[in-house]
Protein backbone atom coordinates (compact mmCIF):
# COMPACT_ATOMS: atom_id res chain seq x y z
CA UNK A 1 0.00 0.00 0.00
CA UNK A 2 1.38 3.35 -0.97
CA UNK A 3 2.08 5.82 1.86
CA UNK A 4 -0.13 8.04 1.24
CA UNK A 5 -3.18 5.62 0.60
CA UNK A 6 -1.67 4.80 4.58
CA UNK A 7 -2.01 8.29 5.52
CA UNK A 8 -5.44 8.98 3.67
CA UNK A 9 -6.78 5.68 5.36
CA UNK A 10 -5.59 6.77 8.53
CA UNK A 11 -7.40 10.18 8.65
CA UNK A 12 -9.97 9.17 6.60
CA UNK A 13 -12.46 7.34 8.99
CA UNK A 14 -12.11 10.04 11.91
CA UNK A 15 -12.44 12.43 9.07
CA UNK A 16 -15.96 10.45 8.02
CA UNK A 17 -17.08 10.56 11.39
CA UNK A 18 -16.55 14.35 12.30
CA UNK A 19 -18.19 15.23 9.00
CA UNK A 20 -21.58 12.97 9.64
CA UNK A 21 -21.56 13.79 13.58
CA UNK A 22 -21.41 17.75 12.06
CA UNK A 23 -24.44 17.17 10.12
CA UNK A 24 -26.16 15.50 13.45
CA UNK A 25 -25.31 18.47 15.32
CA UNK A 26 -22.43 17.15 17.05
CA UNK A 27 -24.70 15.67 19.47
CA UNK A 28 -22.98 12.07 19.46
CA UNK A 29 -19.64 13.45 20.86
CA UNK A 30 -20.81 15.24 24.13
CA UNK A 31 -17.87 16.43 26.09
CA UNK A 32 -15.56 13.54 24.47
CA UNK A 33 -13.05 16.07 23.26
CA UNK A 34 -12.42 13.98 20.21
CA UNK A 35 -9.74 15.20 17.77
CA UNK A 36 -8.32 14.55 14.38
CA UNK A 37 -5.42 15.30 12.25
CA UNK A 38 -4.98 15.73 8.69
CA UNK A 39 -1.60 16.22 6.51
CA UNK A 40 -1.45 17.12 3.17
CA UNK A 41 1.75 18.29 0.70
CA UNK A 42 0.10 20.35 -1.03
CA UNK A 43 -3.58 22.13 -2.01
CA UNK A 44 -3.67 19.40 -4.71
CA UNK A 45 -3.46 16.49 -2.65
CA UNK A 46 -5.69 18.28 -0.40
CA UNK A 47 -8.84 18.69 -2.43
CA UNK A 48 -8.22 15.45 -4.39
CA UNK A 49 -8.57 13.70 -0.95
CA UNK A 50 -10.26 14.84 1.59
CA UNK A 51 -13.82 14.52 2.54
CA UNK A 52 -13.75 18.49 3.54
CA UNK A 53 -13.91 21.48 1.58
CA UNK A 54 -10.24 22.79 1.66
CA UNK A 55 -11.55 26.93 2.08
CA UNK A 56 -10.85 28.91 -1.37
CA UNK A 57 -8.58 31.58 0.72
CA UNK A 58 -5.87 28.75 0.65
CA UNK A 59 -3.67 29.83 -1.75
CA UNK A 60 -2.97 27.48 -4.62
CA UNK A 61 0.85 27.26 -3.76
CA UNK A 62 -0.14 26.04 -0.27
CA UNK A 63 1.94 23.08 0.83
CA UNK A 64 2.85 21.01 4.23
CA UNK A 65 -0.60 21.67 5.38
CA UNK A 66 -1.50 20.66 8.56
CA UNK A 67 -5.38 20.49 10.26
CA UNK A 68 -5.89 19.82 13.54
CA UNK A 69 -9.92 19.70 15.13
CA UNK A 70 -11.52 18.95 18.26
CA UNK A 71 -14.99 17.71 17.68
CA UNK A 72 -16.82 18.70 20.23
CA UNK A 73 -17.50 22.68 18.73
CA UNK A 74 -16.42 22.12 15.15
CA UNK A 75 -13.61 24.70 15.23
CA UNK A 76 -10.18 23.56 13.51
CA UNK A 77 -6.93 24.99 13.33
CA UNK A 78 -4.72 24.89 10.29
CA UNK A 79 -1.09 26.07 8.90
CA UNK A 80 0.37 25.84 6.26
CA UNK A 81 3.10 27.47 3.93
CA UNK A 82 3.00 29.31 1.12
CA UNK A 83 5.16 32.19 -0.44
CA UNK A 84 2.06 33.69 -2.56
CA UNK A 85 0.26 34.16 0.93
CA UNK A 86 -3.19 34.79 1.23
CA UNK A 87 -4.61 37.69 -0.53
CA UNK A 88 -8.20 40.06 -0.07
CA UNK A 89 -9.18 39.06 -3.45
CA UNK A 90 -9.85 35.50 -1.64
CA UNK A 91 -12.60 37.29 0.08
CA UNK A 92 -9.97 38.12 2.84
CA UNK A 93 -9.94 41.52 4.80
CA UNK A 94 -7.01 42.68 7.05
CA UNK A 95 -7.73 42.83 10.59
CA UNK A 96 -6.76 46.83 12.50
CA UNK A 97 -4.32 46.81 15.56
CA UNK A 98 -2.27 44.50 16.95
CA UNK A 99 -5.04 41.97 17.82
CA UNK A 100 -3.23 38.23 18.22
CA UNK A 101 -5.02 35.22 16.76
CA UNK A 102 -5.82 33.50 19.43
CA UNK A 103 -7.66 30.46 18.79
CA UNK A 104 -9.92 28.23 21.14
CA UNK A 105 -8.77 24.95 19.64
CA UNK A 106 -5.13 23.90 21.06
CA UNK A 107 -2.31 22.22 19.14
CA UNK A 108 1.52 21.24 19.71
CA UNK A 109 2.68 23.02 17.00
CA UNK A 110 0.44 26.09 17.28
CA UNK A 111 3.06 29.00 17.79
CA UNK A 112 3.92 30.23 21.47
CA UNK A 113 4.58 33.43 20.19
CA UNK A 114 1.52 36.20 19.41
CA UNK A 115 0.44 35.94 16.06
CA UNK A 116 -0.66 39.69 15.00
CA UNK A 117 1.67 39.52 11.18
CA UNK A 118 -0.73 39.63 8.22
CA UNK A 119 -4.07 39.22 10.47
CA UNK A 120 -6.93 38.95 7.84
CA UNK A 121 -10.49 37.75 8.18
CA UNK A 122 -11.53 34.89 5.67
CA UNK A 123 -15.54 34.64 6.56
CA UNK A 124 -15.77 32.67 9.60
CA UNK A 125 -11.42 31.97 9.76
CA UNK A 126 -8.74 34.28 11.17
CA UNK A 127 -5.43 34.24 9.78
CA UNK A 128 -1.90 35.10 10.69
CA UNK A 129 1.58 34.77 9.07
CA UNK A 130 5.13 33.94 10.36
CA UNK A 131 7.43 34.06 7.11
CA UNK A 132 6.04 32.23 4.99
CA UNK A 133 4.02 30.03 7.00
CA UNK A 134 0.06 30.92 7.62
CA UNK A 135 -2.05 29.56 10.28
CA UNK A 136 -5.68 29.50 10.37
CA UNK A 137 -8.67 29.14 12.80
CA UNK A 138 -11.11 28.06 11.68
CA UNK A 139 -15.31 28.80 13.90
CA UNK A 140 -17.96 26.85 12.68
Amino acid sequence: MHKNSVRLFAVAAPLALAGTLALSGCAGLGGSGYTGRLMYEDKHEATDHSSTDIPSWVPDDASTILIDYVGDDGDYVMKFASSDGVSASKACVAVAGDTPLTPTVTTDWWPKQPLTDGRLRCGDAQLARVGDEWFAWVRS
